[in-house]
């Protein structure tokens, strides 16, 4: 119920998914059932490490991992709200890791 947006990373078909396919979303609101975009990845769970990076520069959405462009397009909708980063898994009745490494997060800011 809070406002923002959201990227999923997701492994596993579940009914309300977009594809069969692993893939990445892009969600405003938590609304992961419609999301505003979805682009297929490849198998993320080889037991390696992935860098990811986003940007958004609202409307612009830049999702890469492992130096491969996922996402790069202007994705309309409300950006402007008081954020939190924050990070969720799940698994339901299955196991699996779900690990983060490291988190850089920046803000630039530009006056005239």
């Amino acid at each position: 119920g809070l406002p923002g947006w959201s990227i999923e990373i997701d492994n596993y078909y579940n009914g309300h998914d977009p594809t069969s396919e692993d893939h990445l979303t892009f969600s405003f609101d938590g609304n992961i059932y419609t999301p505003e975009v979805w682009v297929a990845l490849p198998d993320l769970e080889d037991g390696n490490w992935h860098q990811m990076r986003v940007v958004v520069q609202a409307p612009h959405v830049f999702v890469e991992i492992d130096q491969v462009v996922y996402l790069d397009q202007e994705i309309n909708g409300f950006y402007n709200f008081d954020a939190y980063v924050g990070f969720t898994a799940a698994t339901g009745s299955l196991t699996n890791e779900h690990l983060i490494d490291s988190l850089v997060v920046t803000e630039q800011v530009c006056g005239d």
